[in-house]
């Protein structure tokens, strides 16, 4: 937990840092970001903290799963908050200055103090499982559905910048893990495959993409799926999310040996006697187990690929 609170103050300094220095780094009225650029970029350095930290198995799949749905939520809220602006007129450099840096001041100080509160806000109502049950039994149903209507239309407003900026390879990505959060994997699924095109060999990439797609299509890993973490592997054959996808996709055709085999690679990538490796030997022992005895388990092994995937 406090590796957590550490990662996310230090997220909320670089966005501090972010928003701020544009604000206050010279005495001439700033000229605004074009459209959504800012908010991809917030949101690209904090994936790639998320990123860092499960990839070093300090924060497992579910909790990056969690963290990136919220970051998704936020940053399609900041996308459509510009899509709904209009634009500044313009004035003047000169009568316009001294005005301006004041404003400066007084919104860096605003944000000084609402970034974190907000931060803390979203992280209490969205990212703690706990609390948003919570308070959807404190609000009632008709609200929480509008709640969803209104992020499904954040989405969307995204979607249509994307069409016409097809190139914005980051937006695609946070497109897909948006639709992920409200569960529309196919369209998650053909948002990673524009992804996908524009940012080549990339592991952690196709990884999400196949275990999208799986979703789209019952929760099955054979075919397109599969062919994509076998890419993903050749990138990097060390990565551990493709490494257990591959496992699961060796349990779906029965071919136990290899799904062991791909289950021993991500143990030896795992922290020793972290609560991830003691899941990865137990996963092992239970298909070894289902191997011995043959067919008389054959159900068995339907339950260790659910509980895999």
């Amino acid at each position: 937990m406090l590796l957590f609170w550490s990662i996310a103050t230090l997220l909320v300094a670089l966005t501090l840092g972010m928003l701020l220095w544009p604000l206050l780094r010279g005495h001439h009225v700033a000229i605004a970001p074009d459209d959504d650029t800012a908010a991809i970029a917030v949101y690209r350095d904090q994936k790639r903290a998320l990123d860092a930290e499960y990839a070093a198995g300090t924060i497992a799949p579910s909790e990056r799963d969690a963290a990136l749905a919220e970051l998704a939520r936020r940053v399609s809220e900041d996308v459509a908050a510009t899509v709904r602006a209009p634009p500044p007129s313009p004035a003047p450099a000169e009568s316009a200055a001294a005005p301006a840096l004041k404003r400066a001041w007084v919104l860096a100080l605003a944000l000084m103090l609402l970034v974190p509160a907000a931060a803390f806000t979203l992280y209490q109502r969205l990212g703690n499982p706990v609390a948003a049950v919570a308070a959807t039994a404190a609000d009632g149903g008709p609200r929480h559905e509008m709640s969803e209507r209104q992020i499904a239309a954040m989405v969307e407003s995204l979607a249509q910048r994307l069409k016409q900026r097809p190139g914005d390879a980051d937006g695609w990505v946070l497109l897909a893990h948006s639709y992920q959060a409200l569960e529309r994997f196919a369209d998650a699924a053909d948002a990673y495959a524009h992804a996908d095109a524009l940012i080549p060999n990339n592991a952690s990439l196709l990884a999400d993409y196949a275990d999208t797609l799986a979703m789209a299509q019952d929760r099955r890993l054979e075919g397109a799926p599969a062919a994509l973490i076998q890419r993903a592997l050749a990138i990097d054959p060390k990565h551990k999310k493709a490494l257990a996808l591959a496992a699961t996709v060796a349990l779906e055709t029965r071919d136990l040996d290899t799904s062991i085999a791909y289950w021993r690679r991500l143990a030896a990538e795992l922290p020793a006697g972290s609560d991830e490796a003691r899941q990865v030997a137990d996963v092992i022992a239970e298909v070894d187990a289902a191997k011995r005895e043959g067919c008389q388990r054959a159900a068995r092994v339907d339950t260790i690929r659910a509980a895999g995937h």
